[in-house]
């Protein structure tokens, strides 16, 4: 009975299990804010495979400081960002 256990454990390492995904949402950005993410352009929320390593999404908006930031998406979460308004130069 041992080595049918045993069998039963091999054959289940071997099914290739799909990553857990984890879902972001960005909160806090401007309006017709740019997000992208690895250079796709992706939406304030978005799913990506849970991770340990940080994923880098970029945002940018008219007539703010463009932002990057880290992620690790190693759970659902939700990332509150404050983007810095440009200053106007006087003339």
């Amino acid at each position: 009975e041992d080595q049918q256990v045993e069998t039963s454990a091999e054959a289940a390492e071997q099914i290739p299990t799909r990553p857990a995904e984890v879902t972001i949402e960005l909160t806090g950005l401007p309006p017709r804010a740019k997000i992208t993410l690895d250079g796709q352009r992706i939406s304030s929320t978005f799913i990506v495979p849970m991770s340990s390593t940080p994923v880098s999404v970029a945002i940018s908006a008219r007539g703010f400081i463009a932002l990057s930031k880290s992620i690790v998406p190693d759970q659902n979460k939700t990332v509150e960002l404050k983007m810095k308004k440009k200053r106007r130069r006087r003339r």
